[in-house]
């Protein structure tokens, strides 16, 4: 009995451990948002450049704190624009807003408080992709001075083949039903990735049980 109950303690101590670790969830969405849910789509998923291929999300800590938001895309234009949505039945019940007036990293951009009585701004007439589709906030937003944006940085590995970086610092708590939006400014090409079930700690808590039942099983035997 000692023997198991040893066993048992380490176990669980390991399992601990492992779920502390799985505690980082990251989401990975294709682009197959052909365009802004209830707007105009003209030509398909995307019409030129820039294109954007996926966008990563990643939640951290037992507090669900937005870290980072990840996309692979090809050319990227400037004044583009991040929507957070922290977990509301409506998707567009957006909570921070994020626009970049550079493509110099960590330069130009600020993260926004949005109001719920917001006002969409849509792409200037000389972008002639989608223009009733909306590329940023026309009104309704607030600067946020909580220091909740790290910063927007753009990596390689090659030009046309860029990795774009949003990063947070504790604070963008995400609850049930989040969803994340993110445009160019002429509109060209969206994505929206929303909430996912997450089985991976339950799983590993279930492969511990397992476990456990078959080491009690070898000491009686």
């Amino acid at each position: 009995m000692k023997k198991y109950l040893k066993v048992c303690g380490l176990t669980m101590a390991m399992l601990l451990m492992l779920i502390g670790n799985a505690m980082a969830i990251t989401y990975t969405f294709p682009d197959l948002t052909d365009s802004w849910p209830g707007y105009t789509q003209l030509g398909g998923d995307h019409v030129g450049h820039p294109n954007i291929y996926s966008m990563a999300v990643t939640i951290n800590d037992s507090n669900n704190n937005l870290e980072s938001v990840v996309f692979s895309i090809n050319t990227r234009l400037i004044w583009d624009s991040l929507f957070i949505n922290t977990g509301n039945v409506n998707y567009q019940a957006w909570d921070y807003y994020v626009i970049d007036t550079t493509l110099a990293n960590n330069s130009g951009a600020t993260l926004y408080d949005v109001a719920a009585n917001y006002t969409y701004l849509f792409p200037a007439p000389q972008y002639n992709y989608r223009p009733d589709s909306p590329v940023g906030f026309a009104s309704g937003i607030t600067p946020d001075l909580s220091g909740l944006l790290i910063g927007v940085v753009m990596t390689g590995p090659r030009p046309g083949d860029e990795i774009l970086t949003y990063s947070f610092n504790p604070g963008i708590v995400m609850g049930a039903g989040w969803a994340i939006g993110y445009t160019e400014y002429c509109a060209n090409d969206v994505i929206l990735g929303t909430a996912v079930p997450e089985p991976s700690i339950i799983i590993l808590l279930g492969l511990g049980l397992i476990g456990l039942a078959g080491v009690r099983r070898r000491i009686k035997k």
